[in-house]
């Protein structure tokens, strides 16, 4: 087995594992295991974007993990990405051994 194979093997058995980490979401229409973390998200932002906007409107954010290969390219900023149900603008997305982290927004209203 190659270390490739066996990062691949990682990535289903252990960190998307349903016994694990993972739930089943709806993304673009498709059911697929990932990791939705709010408090990540949450974390990596330099300035408090959940606050109220003069028009009553707040914005609302979230990390995505999911498997690299559910995706035929790689999403990118301002790109729309449907998360059950709910549209989100894509952030930034960073890819990490066959993970991709994507940091996705929605404004909502108060």
């Amino acid at each position: 087995m190659t270390f490739k194979d066996a990062l691949n093997k990682d990535i289903r058995e252990t960190f998307l594992d349903d016994l694990e980490f993972d739930e089943e979401h709806e993304i673009n229409g498709e059911m697929v295991k990932c990791v939705l973390d709010e408090e990540r998200y949450q974390l990596k932002q330099s300035r408090r974007i959940n606050s109220l906007d003069n028009d009553g409107t707040y914005i609302d954010g979230l990390t995505i993990f999911i498997e690299e290969s559910f995706f035929i390219y790689t999403p990118h900023a301002r790109e729309v990405i449907t998360l059950d149900g709910i549209d989100y603008y894509i952030l930034s997305c960073k890819k990490d051994m066959g993970i991709l982290e994507i940091d996705v927004i929605r404004y909502d209203e108060v």
